[in-house]
């Protein structure tokens, strides 16, 4: 998405607001998935640039499938994960279209969903309108073992959420597992609580020790 043409001169061109990086598969994907969804919610608004969006995110898809991926790495960027930004990418593009590549390309990626399902619950959920009964029932599967999880963490420490050392005191951390739970509540909420999302609210809007 980044490889285009430039006199190289600040001769007052458009093309002089141009900015150029790297080749970065993860990088592509990221920017598929953002483009298919916008183009979802410009439709109806301004069609016209809706239309380029999902025209640009299905080429550049397409484009992507064709060759090796691109792996260069530099920091955080570059993208994340290249297995997750496809699987993302594949989502956003099913959702927008419907189209069954894209629901053959996320399940390729169920692998990943099943090893860090905390982390992509999310997609998980969103998925399921879009794919079979087998889907959904591994996805139950998978939230009934985070259940388990939960209930652990809710004895580890008084606040009931999983406090870690990561970045900005690890709330990141308790901010997406309070997300993923309100959409696993809203797909199973025989299995998680309202409470599992209001745990991550309450601590990061003050239960917790310190300042603000």
């Amino acid at each position: 998405l980044g490889e285009l043409e430039t006199d190289g001169f600040k001769s007052g061109q458009p093309d002089d607001r141009w900015a150029f990086t790297s080749r970065s598969s993860a990088l592509n994907f990221g920017s598929i998935a953002a483009l298919a969804a916008a183009s979802r919610a410009l439709k109806g608004y301004n069609d016209e640039i809706a239309n380029e969006c999902l025209q640009v995110a299905t080429k550049a898809w397409d484009e992507e499938q064709t060759h090796e991926p691109h792996v260069f790495r530099h920091g955080n960027t570059t993208g994340g994960p290249l297995p997750v930004e496809e699987l993302n990418a594949a989502l956003e593009l099913l959702v927008t279209t419907g189209e069954q590549k894209y629901a053959d390309k996320f399940l390729q990626h169920q692998g990943e969903i099943e090893n860090t399902f905390a982390e992509l619950a999310v997609q998980a959920v969103r998925a399921m309108p879009y794919l079979n009964e087998d889907y959904r029932a591994t996805i139950r599967r998978l939230a009934g073992a985070h259940r388990k999880q939960l209930d652990d963490i809710s004895h580890a420490n008084p606040f009931g959420v999983p406090i870690t050392e990561g970045g900005w005191a690890g709330n990141g951390t308790i901010i997406n597992m309070a997300i993923g739970n309100y959409y696993l509540h809203r797909a199973f909420p025989d299995l998680i609580g309202k409470e599992d999302v209001f745990k991550g609210l309450n601590y990061i809007f003050g239960t917790h020790p310190g300042s603000d």
